[in-house]
């Protein structure tokens, strides 16, 4: 087990029984992705335009009412996550939609799609959704009609814009966990369970100043000795004890 503070750009580890890849250390936590999508949904299946509104759509939905709890199932914790803010803005980046604040999980915008493009894996089995709308019915921005697409990521890993919501793609929402949390990095999942702890106690322990130990270490002793006093003194009661 490892610090996911200790992680680099770009590796993988396991989290809630899913694995994920590390984007980018930020000063508030590491801001991950889901290392491969494992559902598909359509952006928006219905309701009333525009149908490419994340606060609204079918997608923020499987995110955070099924997929999320899911995660939590698995061992991932609340706790663990740090909530960031969506940015909603259309292709020519004018105000759109606005900001989702305070979500624990989102797909990626094209924006931050493009940031990390060459540490993302392609994903395997399907394209999968990005938040960002092609355009908003209100913006005089080319094709500003075109409210019922949003952006998405094809399977060579290019972004593209020509479909509609009603389409289904895969789900791979970004996460920001705490830089403290312990996960199992590349390599360690088949690690036996003792040595596992044994990692995690070490990890743990790495942050803890000498002096702290010293005292830890004599207070247990200190505690050992009374409990095995105690417990010689119990036999020898036991031993003076008049016979019936």
């Amino acid at each position: 087990m490892k610090k996911i503070g200790t992680l680099a750009q770009g590796a993988a580890f396991a989290y809630g029984g899913q694995r994920f890849v590390v984007l980018e250390h930020m000063d508030d936590g590491v801001f991950c992705l889901l290392e491969q999508s494992n559902r598909s949904v359509p952006f928006h299946s219905g309701g009333d335009d525009p149908l490419n509104d994340y606060r609204k759509s079918t997608l923020r939905k499987e995110v955070e009412d099924v997929w999320l709890p899911d995660l939590i199932e698995h061992g991932a914790r609340l706790e663990d996550m740090v909530k960031f803010d969506v940015e909603l803005c259309p292709t020519d980046r004018s105000e759109g939609y606005g900001a989702l604040e305070g979500v624990y999980a989102a797909p990626l915008t094209l924006w931050q799609y493009g940031k990390y493009k060459e540490i993302i894996p392609l994903n395997e089995e399907v394209w999968w959704w990005l938040v960002t709308p092609w355009a908003c019915p209100w913006l005089r921005s080319p094709y500003a009609n075109n409210s019922g697409n949003a952006w998405y990521v094809n399977s060579d890993g290019n972004p593209s814009n020509t479909y509609y919501c009603s389409n289904s793609y895969g789900i791979r929402p970004a996460l920001k966990l705490n830089s403290e949390l312990l996960v199992s990095a590349d390599g360690e999942e088949g690690e036996a369970e003792g040595t596992s702890c044994e990692k995690a106690e070490g990890d743990i322990l790495s942050g803890v100043d000498t002096l702290t130990l010293v005292r830890e270490v004599e207070r247990r002793l200190s505690n050992g000795v009374r409990e095995a006093l105690n417990l010689q003194e119990r036999h020898k009661e036991d031993r003076d004890e008049p016979r019936a």
